[in-house]
């Protein structure tokens, strides 16, 4: 006999169904834990930054008189590339099936990531901010740079799914999704100077998505589960130093300016293959297999005070990942 099938959303952003143990019953319940290990390209590993506005001012420790040295502006400039990003997520989930062909299922992953870019030299575009500065196209050298971010993502998703045929759900759901990151930066510069600040970033971002998951019986309890989904999202991006400074050859000088709220429009999609496995004596579900998931960055507000630069980027994610699922009745066929 077919097994019935319910929606549960594993390690995807909107995903689909994960076959469950048939249960004879109006509402099925299925409890269960997700383990992941992905790697991860963020928009700002390719080592695309900003200085924060008025940061220059530290550079000039005897500026000529009747000159300022205050700029209100971010500076775009460019750091090393980070090195691979990897590690694991996990988390909970919960799915309830009813009325025969309908779900409702929610899952929740958090990790932690560790991101680090160094090297010998960091290169960035200034601008004629003064008189006396390079023109447009000049690069400032940094001698020596490090940038170190501590990283706690976070997923959530909630997904209704219809089965359409006997191998076949569609499903729409709500996915936030927010990371943040304590970051410690340094470098020497040719001006000369040292500048070293600590800071944390918060990302958060909210969507809704809608997709098919297609289930291939392999066996009479060995499924093959194939999803794909597409969303779009809206998020905001905010950043807070908590110490900044830089030092001249004669002077030091503690910084207190700060980037303003960025905001940013996100559109893409995902795609798992799975194996599942049923332990029927146990109401067991075993599954694993890989995901790859892309969000294009199509649209970012204008913000001369901002500190990313998003607009025409990517964000990938992709990996392996497991997840056990029990299943237990929880109201009888009449």
């Amino acid at each position: 006999m077919m097994k019935k099938l319910i929606n549960l959303p594993i390690l995807l952003m909107l995903a689909a169904a994960l076959p469950a143990i048939e249960v004879h019953a109006d509402t099925t319940i299925s409890l269960g834990g997700n383990l992941n290990y992905s790697v991860w390209q963020p928009p700002w590993s390719s080592g695309k930054t900003n200085l924060p506005p008025y940061h220059f001012m530290s550079f000039f420790v005897n500026p000529d008189p009747g000159y300022s040295y205050l700029w209100s502006r971010s500076l775009p400039y460019r750091i090393n590339k980070y090195g691979t990003i990897h590690g694991p997520m996990a988390g909970p989930s919960l799915s309830v099936s009813f009325a025969e062909r309908w779900s409702l299922s929610s899952v929740f992953l958090a990790g932690k990531y560790l991101a680090e870019s160094t090297g010998p030299a960091a290169a960035g575009i200034t601008e004629k901010l003064y008189a006396y500065m390079p023109p447009p196209g000049d690069t400032v050298m940094f001698f020596k740079s490090r940038y170190h971010r501590n990283i706690t993502r976070y997923d959530s998703d909630t997904t209704i799914g219809c089965s359409i045929h006997r191998y076949v759900k569609f499903f729409i759901g709500f996915k936030y999704q927010g990371y943040t990151y304590a970051e410690s930066m340094e470098y020497f510069t040719t001006q000369p100077g040292y500048y070293n600040a600590l800071g944390m970033a918060r990302f958060h971002s909210y969507g809704g998505g809608t997709g098919f998951g297609f289930s291939i019986p392999l066996h009479r309890v060995l499924f093959l589960q194939v999803n794909l989904s597409g969303l779009a999202m809206y998020g905001t991006a905010a950043y807070q130093y908590s110490r900044q400074y830089s030092v001249g050859s004669n002077m030091y000088l503690a910084l207190f300016t700060q980037f303003t709220r960025d905001r940013y429009w996100s559109a893409g999609g995902n795609a798992t293959l799975t194996l599942a496995y049923q332990i029927e004596a146990a109401n067991l579900t075993l599954a694993i297999g890989g995901r790859y998931q892309a969000l294009y960055y199509f649209w970012q507000k204008n913000n001369p005070q901002g500190f990313i630069d998003y607009d025409g980027s990517f964000d990938h994610f992709y990996g392996g990942m497991f997840s056990i699922i029990y299943s237990f009745a929880a109201g009888k066929q009449g």
